[in-house]
């Protein structure tokens, strides 16, 4: 099959899929999936990670932070620096393009003015 076959929602689905590194592992008769058996995981993730590790200020941070037991900063489950709930982005313009193209440009944006992308990439 190819991307010609497709309908247009089924074509978004795909575009949307590229963005994310995913495992599916199937299980014949198997009803129900687990957090073990479907993983997706945004590849700007990583990206902002690796730049994290660059940028002497969000290190001092996440010192910080596993040094005291309250901060707003903490550690995320995939290791990312956190300020209240939020991924923590460096000041690396190359990365924020990025993002902010994607979140202009990519398949799923719709715009509907400033105040919902910004709600969306907040």
């Amino acid at each position: 099959m190819t991307q010609k076959d497709l309908n247009l929602r089924q074509r978004r689905w795909l575009e949307l899929l590229k963005e994310y590194e995913l495992v599916i592992d199937y299980y014949p008769r198997k009803l129900t999936l687990s957090d073990n058996e479907l993983k997706a995981k945004p590849l700007f993730l990583k990206q902002i990670y690796e730049a994290q590790k660059c940028d002497n200020e969000l290190q001092a941070r996440r010192v910080q932070c596993e040094s005291t037991t309250y901060s707003d900063y903490q550690i995320g489950s995939d290791d990312c620096l956190m300020f209240q709930g939020r991924i923590c982005v460096p000041k690396n313009s190359e990365l924020i393009q990025e993002i902010l193209h994607e979140a202009h440009n990519g398949c799923l944006s719709v715009y509907l003015g400033s105040i919902k992308m910004y709600n969306d990439l907040k």
